[in-house]
């Protein structure tokens, strides 16, 4: 991707890694605003826990980032999805 994107970063982030680990660590927020002062002008595609989607996207729109810039996908759990269908019946 980087050859025919050469703007296009990647970076997995692991919220708990279990042992020693080369990539990024903590919260995904926290290694985006170690990265950028501004997110206006890009593009985030956010996919993952709902907390997390929801806690990265307050955060990157808080530092500019334009809402139709901001792309994502929350993946529930079985337990929250059948909650969550419960709860809109």
């Amino acid at each position: 991707l980087h050859e025919k994107y050469p703007h296009f970063t990647f970076t997995p982030v692991l919220s708990a890694p279990e042992g020693q680990t080369g990539r990024a660590t903590g919260l995904v927020a926290e290694v985006a605003a170690a990265g950028a002062e501004t997110f206006a002008g890009h593009i985030a595609y956010l996919a993952g826990p709902p907390a997390m989607v929801e806690q990265a996207a307050a955060f990157l729109l808080a530092k500019g980032l334009a809402p139709a810039d901001l792309l994502a996908d929350a993946f529930y759990g079985d337990a929250e999805m059948k909650a969550r269908l419960a709860a809109s019946s």
